[in-house]
């Protein structure tokens, strides 16, 4: 489901290229930095960004429910779709690209340790390139771009 309350499944990225990345709502640094990257990639890509599906998978299920992600997502471009499921639906899908991530305990309750990889999809749905968040923006674009060749 989206933040909308939408459904969400893989047809909704078939033959579209994406950037698919996962976070959590609560990560202090990695999760919000990349989104407003990626927000401001869209607005320098222009009409090119409606071309990029960018979708954001929650892996904070209990706290990320879809009237918060819709609240989180407020902050961030309209393009970019907030994805949750269940914690198994979670973990097939960044299995099936290689994310990884982990529940940590801490004092306050817990966090997440997480890749801040953004997995750039072809339209055939297979990574042909990663976004790190280390990058340069000319770097981010560039790659971008060449999602859409």
């Amino acid at each position: 489901m989206t933040q909308h309350g939408t459904p969400f499944t893989e047809r909704d990225i078939a033959g579209m290229p994406t950037a698919l990345l996962f976070g959590f709502t609560f990560c202090p640094d990695i999760c919000p930095s990349t989104l407003m990257e990626l927000t401001t990639d869209l607005k320098v890509l222009g009409a090119d960004g409606d071309r990029i599906k960018v979708v954001f998978v929650s892996i904070d299920p209990d706290r990320d429910t879809q009237a918060h992600l819709k609240e989180y997502m407020s902050s961030f471009d309209q393009r970019i779709v907030a994805v949750l499921g269940s914690p198994e639906s979670i973990a097939a899908i960044a299995r099936a690209y290689g994310a990884k991530y982990r529940k940590v305990p801490t004092p306050s309750g817990y966090t997440f340790d997480h890749s801040s990889a953004v997995f750039l999809l072809d339209r055939d749905g297979d990574i042909s390139a990663i976004l790190d968040a280390r990058e340069p923006q000319e770097q981010r674009l560039s790659k971008l771009r060449g999602l859409l060749r």
